[in-house]
């Protein structure tokens, strides 16, 4: 399904994006758990639907629990920590905040 959702995002088509996206997350936390990289791949996708539909807090919100996904399993020094962070870099500013903030700007 995440890969559907790929594909989804990549031809603009957000809505579909998003089902697909969400269906991944729902079958991965409920089978590899809430804290699984996998899981943290699939709110980065939903992230960055989110994002195109303007949805900005959600969006935020779905990267910064990835973020601590993957600090927490795979390292700080994890490239998808880096990939991570840049997602969280365009919501935030346009939210007027900074991206290692953003709990506080809700």
């Amino acid at each position: 399904m995440h890969n559907l959702g790929v594909i989804a995002r990549k031809k603009r088509n957000f809505e579909e994006a998003r089902e697909c996206y969400s269906r991944a997350l729902e079958l991965n936390e409920k089978i590899l758990g809430k804290g699984h990289p996998l899981t943290g791949s699939n709110l980065n996708g939903l992230g960055l639907v989110k994002r195109k539909l303007s949805e900005l807090d959600e969006a935020a919100d779905l990267h910064q629990r990835a973020l601590g996904i993957f600090e927490t399993r795979l390292g700080y020094e994890h490239k998808e920590v880096a990939l991570t962070l840049n997602y969280l870099v365009p919501p935030s500013r346009q939210l007027g905040c900074s991206p290692l903030g953003l709990q506080q700007c809700h």
